[in-house]
C-alpha cells in the first residue's frame, strides 16, 4: 500500500466523503465514526483498522472486500457497495450491520454474529445464511431473490421480514429462534411480524406459520393456500 499521509490515529469523527485516492495507514485507528460516502474510486482499505463508533461505507462501488482484523465498535454501513461480494471471517460489528444493495454480494461468514439488526435488503446474489447465524435484533431479507432456504439453527431476536423473497423454498422441519421464541412449523418457520405476501412459491401447499407473538400470551394460527 503506497504511503499515507494520515497519522496512526485519530481522535473523534473523520469525514472524507467523495475524497479520491485515500490511503490510510495499515492498523489505522479511529476513536469516533468514519465516513466514507460515495467513495467510488475506492478499492481497499487497511488491514487491522479499528473504527471506535460506526463505519460508513455508502455507494463505494469499486470495493470488492473488507479488510482483515476489520473492528466496529458501532454500526457498519456497506450500503449499495454493488462491488462487494463477501466479508471477513474475522468481521466484529457490535450493533447492527446493514448491507443494503450489495448487490454482488454472495456469501456472509459462517459464525456471523451481529449484536443489533441485520439488513440485506436487495443483496440478490445471496444464496444461503450461514447455518449459526446470530442477530440480536431484526433480520430483513426484502428481494433477496437467490435466497433459497433459511437455517434452522439460526437465532434472531427481533421480528423477521421476508418481502420479495421469491426463490425461497421451505427449510426443513425443526425449531427456530426468532424474537425470543422457539417455533415448530410444519413447512416454514418463522415468527413475530413475517411478511410473507410475495412468496409466490407457497400457494401450491398449505403453509401453517405459529407465531408466538412477544408478549401477547398467545399463539395464532396462520394458514397461507
Amino acid at each position: 500500500m503506497p504511503h499515507s499521509p494520515f497519522p496512526p490515529s485519530v481522535v473523534g469523527n473523520l469525514d472524507l466523503s467523495h475524497c479520491t485516492d485515500i490511503v490510510l495507514p495499515e492498523g489505522f485507528k479511529i476513536s469516533g465514526s468514519l465516513y466514507l460516502l460515495g467513495c467510488i474510486d475506492l478499492t481497499v482499505l487497511p488491514d487491522n483498522l479499528d473504527i471506535g463508533d460506526s463505519l460508513y461505507l455508502v455507494g463505494c462501488s469499486s470495493l470488492t472486500m473488507l479488510p482483515r482484523g476489520l473492528k466496529v465498535g458501532g454500526d457498519l454501513y456497506l450500503i449499495d457497495c454493488t462491488g462487494l461480494t463477501t466479508l471477513p471471517d474475522d468481521l466484529k460489528v457490535t450493533r447492527s450491520l446493514h448491507l443494503g444493495g450489495c448487490t454482488a454480494l454472495k456469501t456472509l461468514p459462517d459464525d456471523l454474529t451481529v449484536g443489533g439488526w441485520l439488513d440485506l435488503t436487495g443483496c440478490k446474489a445471496l444464496r444461503a445464511l450461514p447455518k449459526r447465524l446470530k442477530v440480536g435484533g431484526w433480520l430483513r431479507l426484502n428481494d433477496c431473490t437467490s435466497l433459497a432456504a433459511l437455517p434452522t439453527d439460526m437465532r434472531i431476536g427481533g421480528s423477521l421480514y421476508l418481502t420479495g423473497c421469491t426463490g425461497l423454498i421451505a427449510a426443513s422441519p425443526g425449531l427456530l429462534a426468532v424474537g425470543g421464541h422457539h417455533s415448530l412449523v410444519t413447512r416454514f418457520k418463522a415468527i413475530d411480524a413475517v411478511l410473507l405476501m410475495t412468496l409466490r412459491k407457497f400457494k401450491t401447499v398449505d403453509l401453517m406459520i405459529i407465531a408466538a407473538l412477544a408478549g401477547s400470551g398467545y399463539l395464532a394460527l396462520f394458514r397461507f393456500l
